[in-house]
This record gives C-alpha cells, structure tokens and sequence, in this order.
C-alpha cells in the first residue's frame, strides 16, 4: 500500500494481541504482535526509581511504601481477572502475612500467631468457623463455649502433639439428632507400651487415681468414700460397711461369725447349742440336721463326757484283733462263714487255727505238730500188666458224688509200646456204661505219660462202677499204670 504518515491511519478500537507494530531492531525494520509487548513491558518495565514491575509483583527497590489509587471510578484493581487470581501481602521473609482474593474474601494466614484462620474484626462479637489452631499462645477468657447445633455434629476438643498423640473430648449426639446421648474422653498414643495414655488425677499436688489399662487404680494408702465415709481399700471393707451383697469370697482367714445361724441347705448345722454326747444326724424330713445321742445296748456301757463319748463293751464281744472270745458262739442262723484264706492259705502255727487254701483247695489246720490238709480230692490208680486189646477190669466204686478233673497214663514197655484206653462208669456193671472220653485215649509215652484234662462225661454219681477197657495195644508193653482224679462234690 502506499505510504502514509502515522497521523493519518485510522484509529484502532481496541489493541489486540494479534494487532502488529513495527520494530526498529539494529537499523532492522522488524514486525512485533500485541501479545509480544505485552509480555516484554509486564517482564520489564520500571515505574520510577523506586518501583520495578517484573512478571506478575510490583517491587520497591528503596524498600519505601507502595500506594495504590483508585481509577476514577473509586475501584482498586487486583490480579488479572475477577475470581481467579488473589492479592497478597507478605513480610520481610516472604511469608504471606493475609491475602485477598479477587471476589472480595479475606483469608489470614498468620494473624498474632493464629494461622490459617479467618480474620475477624476484634472489636465485635464474631463466630469462628473451620479449623483454629493454637501454638505455644495463652488464651485469656472467662468461658469457652463450642455449639455444633447440626445433626450428628458432635463436637470435639483435641489437646495432644498430632492425631496419633493426644487427649480427645466429645460431646456424642444421638444418630441423627442435636440430643446429647454421652460424652467421650479419648486418648490416642503410638506406643504399644502399658499405660501410655493413661488418665491421672492429682488433687492438691497428691496423685489420687488412674485410669490404666487394667481400670480403674487408686493410690496406696488411699480408699474408696462415700459421703466422706471409706467403703473399700486395698485390703478390707470400711468399718462401716454392715451389709453386702457379695456370693463369694476367698478364704477367710481369721474372724469370728457374728450373724444368724447358718441353715443346713447353706453349708451349716442350724444348731446353737448341744449337751455332752449329742451328735448330728441327717433327717430327710426337711432336709435337716437333728441332735442325738447313742443309744448303749446289750453288754454296751456308753459314757457321754464334755467332747467325748466313751463305749464300754463286756469281754464276751470279739472287737478288735488279738480278742479271745469265751463261752458258746452259735452261727446257726447264718448263711456263711469266713475263715482265713487265701493262695496257699495263710500261716496256721497254733492248734485249733483254721485256713482255706484257695491253690491247692485244701482246708489246713494245725493238730499240734505240724500244718495238716484236708482235700476234697480223691486219686485211685491201677496197673495191668502185659496189657492186651481187651482189658476189661472194675477200679472203684464211688461213696459220694464227684467230678474227674484229670486222669495221667503211662507205659513200660519198648519198641514202640502204644495201648488205647478208656475208662467208662454206670451203676450197673454188666452194662455197657460211660466212656468219660468218648473213643478211648492213646497212649505211646514211657516218660511223662500222657495227662487228660478235657472230657465228655466227667461227673460221677454216688455208687457209680468205674472200670477201665482196652481197645488197641502194640509193640512190646509191659505195664499200664491209669490214674484218676476227681474231686468231691459239695
């Protein structure tokens, strides 16, 4: 376009950041945008001697006061844009002492040692909202009051180093309510250690109480009062404790009962008084204790002295060991009668003295000499000579019943000597009778012979034939020795 002078171009409205301008740099005609300006004068313009802007604060270089006047319309202009940016004043150690912010709001930060807190106008009633806190400060008033009138608001005060270390009181509403439901008393430590945290009570420079761990503990040599009266120290009741509802105690050392009587369905008697002799004696009739005496009988004198009761017995009553009874002992009437006994009995070294062998099942007794037995055991033997195959010869007959509990056989003879045998009983002996072992037994032995212990019919009635037969015989036998035993029925 052709050249005109500045004079006569056409005015802007407003100047915008992409409206440009012509720049002499070095005897160089260059181009610079709005934008490129403005940050060049906001970095480094200087108003005055004294006063230097640089980016966004305005400095005093000589440290003297900065004025700020309104425009004409009476307003000061703070930050860049309404709502975002604040205006802050800081001391000599560029701590911010309070801000402004561009809505109008003032926030001190550090007000007579009151930090992050509203700035209030002190001459006036004021309400204190958010979070106070106070360091190493002295707080002179007459009352403290802390209101919280919101549901479930609870207030609380805090005293202590940080959350992990102090003293919390709180005033506990009711769920949903303004209603005080308790009030709390809280202490928080990091410690594992017993106690830490523990509640003290000093009164007059004396430590009177804790509150431990464990509970409740009050100082040595102190009590529990009522009314000014001890109820309870560490190691008995107040003198003037008359009742209790205590249901048990330990053991009680020494004392003496003064109360009522101690019914019997409580561990008592539910007696007073006794005379000499009375004893007590369990009733079922109300589960009670009744007083008696003994009553003396037959050759019984008893004598009922002050804590003692004396039986007397005449001499004719066997009582203790060692007694000799005298005159006529009838057990007639009696359904058994015990003597001494035992295995292999016991020893019997006197005459007259009795004893069951329960081993040998033998009654021993002493004549005067020496120890005798007397067994219910019978034993008969026989010995055939040369025995055949068709031995047939009678043994006994039997006076009483009994029981054969064994028979023993045994051989002379050689070359393989070997007789069956068979003992039989009836009381007809030209019958064919019992066998006492079915089949006979065989017997080869010329040592220890052959011993029978089991059988088919052992028992032997009174008057019983018992004879023996042989049904088998071979190699060279000279004799045959057949021993019974049986053993006399009761």
């Amino acid at each position: 376009m052709a050249d005109s002078k500045i004079s006569a171009l056409t005015a802007v409205a407003s100047v915008a950041g992409t409206n440009e301008f012509a720049v002499n740099e070095a005897g160089t005609s260059k181009k610079a945008s709005g934008t490129q300006l403005s940050t060049f004068i906001n970095a480094n313009i200087t108003l005055g001697a004294a006063l230097a802007v640089n980016s966004q604060e305005i400095t005093s270089a000589a440290n003297t006061n900065i004025v700020l006047h309104s425009d004409n319309d009476l307003n000061v202009i703070l930050g860049d844009a309404i709502g975002v940016d604040d205006f802050n004043v800081k001391d000599s150690a560029d701590v911010t002492v309070f801000s402004v912010n561009s809505d109008g709001a003032i926030t001190a930060i550090s007000y007579g040692g009151i930090l992050e807190a509203n700035l209030l106008d002190l001459s006036a009633t004021e309400t204190v909202t958010g979070a106070w806190t106070f360091s190493n400060q002295t707080l002179t008033t007459k009352d403290i009051t802390s209101y919280d009138a919101v549901n479930d608001g609870s207030p609380e005060h805090r005293l202590g180093a940080s959350d992990a270390e102090e003293l919390h009181i709180q005033t506990v509403y009711d769920a949903a309510a303004q209603t005080l439901n308790y009030v709390l008393f809280t202490t928080d430590v990091a410690s594992v250690t017993a106690d830490k945290g523990l509640y003290r009570f000093n009164v007059d420079g004396t430590d009177i109480v804790d509150i431990v761990d464990a509970g409740i503990n009050v100082k040595t040599g102190l009590a529990y009062q009522i009314n000014g009266t001890s109820v309870l120290n560490g190691t008995t009741l107040g003198a003037g404790v008359t009742a209790s509802s205590l249901t048990s105690v330990g053991i009680i050392a020494t004392g003496t009962w003064s109360a009522t009587t101690i019914a019997v369905n409580k561990g008592g008697t539910g007696q007073t008084t006794y005379t000499d002799g009375q004893l007590l004696i369990g009733n079922t009739t109300g589960n009670t204790l009744a007083k008696a005496t003994l009553t003396q009988g037959t050759g019984m004198t008893i004598t009922n002295g002050s804590g003692a009761i004396t039986l007397a017995v005449a001499d004719n009553y066997l009582l203790n060991s060692g007694d000799i009874g005298t005159g006529v002992y009838d057990f007639g009437g009696a359904t058994s009668f015990e003597v001494p006994n035992g295995a292999g009995g016991t020893t019997v070294d006197a005459t007259g003295e009795l004893t069951i062998d329960s081993t040998s099942g033998t009654m021993n007794f002493y004549d005067g000499t020496a120890e005798r037995a007397l067994s219910p055991v019978y034993e008969k033997a026989i010995t055939i000579e040369t025995p055949t195959a068709t031995e047939d010869v009678s043994l006994f007959n039997t006076n009483v019943a009994g029981t054969i509990f064994r028979m023993v056989a045994v051989l002379v003879g050689s070359a393989s000597p070997s007789v069956t045998w068979t003992i039989r009983k009836g009381s007809d002996r030209s019958a064919a009778g019992t066998e006492v072992v079915t089949g006979g037994t065989a017997t080869t032995s010329i040592t220890t012979g052959s011993v029978v212990t089991s059988f088919n019919s052992a028992t032997l009635a009174a008057n019983d034939f018992i004879w023996l037969e042989t049904t088998a015989q071979s190699g060279t036998v000279n004799s045959l020795n057949v021993t019974i035993f049986y053993r006399k029925d009761p």
